[in-house]
């Protein structure tokens, strides 16, 4: 009898604490998640303010003379993949007023710093005789649509040869950029080693395939991709 009783007493104290102690975890994890959501929110938006920014400045500056900033003008550090001549290297981080000529001084005092720095900045690729650049960052919002409507859901990067961008692709991946009005990075550019990555296909080895191979249209591609990562990344 008394067995009975005790089994129909309810939960113990101490089964009570770990349905708590479960509980409490539970509602820490989605109130963290949320959090940390936010966050990265926050600082999304402070990258494409900087972004924004930094077009303006880089526009007044071309309007002036005709051309954008050299690497020496804007950057503070030349990427870590690039030649380690100021005068032809491609892409540069930038932050802060560090690496400026005297020439910048009219258009800022301090250029927008990326808001992880220095453990990641802002990269800037300069091209076609200083008249055309971007300017790459990477969103903590993964889910962010832009990231889709600039076409980068599978990767943008920047070139170390503007002789042979597609078989030089840096290794530095990004998913948002900003650029000039004359430079849109398409989905892939005939003649090169861009490839194109078509997710929704339903044969495996279908879904990656070099852009001279297929006909390039808007949204369906890999920007500034080689086989290997693209064959890496495409095939879930």
């Amino acid at each position: 009898m008394l067995s009975n009783l005790r089994k129909n007493r309810g939960m113990t104290l101490g089964e009570l604490l770990i349905v708590v102690i479960i509980l409490s975890i539970v509602i820490f994890g989605v109130y963290s998640a949320n959090y940390f959501n936010q966050i990265y929110k926050v600082r999304d938006t402070k990258r494409k303010e900087s972004l924004s920014k930094l077009q303006k400045i880089l526009e007044d500056f071309h309007n002036d003379h005709n051309r954008y900033p050299s690497q020496f003008e804007l950057s503070y550090e030349l990427a870590d993949d690039v030649s380690a001549n100021w005068d032809t290297a491609l892409a540069g981080k930038v932050c802060g007023s560090r690496k400026t000529s005297q020439v910048m001084n009219n258009y800022f005092n301090e250029l927008p710093c990326e808001p992880n720095s220095p453990e990641s900045d802002y990269y800037y690729l300069l091209f076609d005789s200083a008249q055309k650049y971007a300017i790459f960052t990477r969103l903590e919002n993964e889910s962010d649509p832009i990231i889709n409507e600039v076409g980068c859901q599978y990767g943008c990067s920047y070139f170390l040869d503007e002789n042979d961008p597609g078989n030089s692709i840096s290794n530095h991946y990004f998913n948002y950029y900003v650029s000039s009005s004359n430079f849109l990075i398409e989905p892939c550019y005939r003649d090169t080693d861009y490839w194109s990555c078509y997710p929704n296909r339903p044969i495996l080895n279908d879904r990656c395939k070099i852009c001279t191979d297929l006909s390039c249209q808007q949204g369906y591609a890999t920007i500034f991709c080689k086989a290997n990562w693209c064959l890496g990344n495409c095939g879930n």
